[in-house]
């Protein structure tokens, strides 16, 4: 049973590991969805902002087209960014639950084998005793 313990301890670790990398890859994943609203709410506020002025030169709207185009490939990546985070987060969700899966096996097994052992020693007690010492009367 120490091997079992052992193992028992090792798949543990293995969880809680697999949970602080869940929890990591979520606190990333969620300050990717920060930085991916502050980026449009940017683009809304520039966009809006450029809409309220009177239309001026055309430099200046080709300015505008050109960092607009340069925002609008910026929240692109940052979108792909969220996916690969997301998509990471799943992966190590489906980690942390066979884990976790794994673990409670190994602990019902290990309460298995303790009761079948103590239920053994009870059997060995018994016969031990022999026959007629179970009943005095006999």
């Amino acid at each position: 049973m120490d091997k079992l313990e052992k193992v028992l301890k090792w798949r543990a670790r293995l969880e809680q590991e697999s949970a602080q990398a869940l929890a990591a890859c979520r606190m990333q994943r969620q300050q990717a969805e920060q930085q991916q609203d502050q980026l449009d709410t940017l683009a809304d506020d520039y966009r809006l902002e450029h809409l309220k002025r009177a239309s001026g030169h055309a430099h200046r709207y080709q300015q505008f087209l050109l960092f607009f185009a340069q925002l609008g490939q910026a929240v692109q990546a940052q979108q792909s960014v969220v996916k690969r985070l997301a998509a990471q987060e799943s992966e190590q969700v489906a980690r942390y639950v066979n884990c976790h899966k794994e673990r409670l096996a190994l602990e019902k097994l290990l309460q298995q084998r303790e009761a079948a052992h103590k239920i053994a020693l009870v059997r060995k007690a018994r016969r031990a005793q022999g026959p007629g010492r179970l009943n005095p009367m006999v």
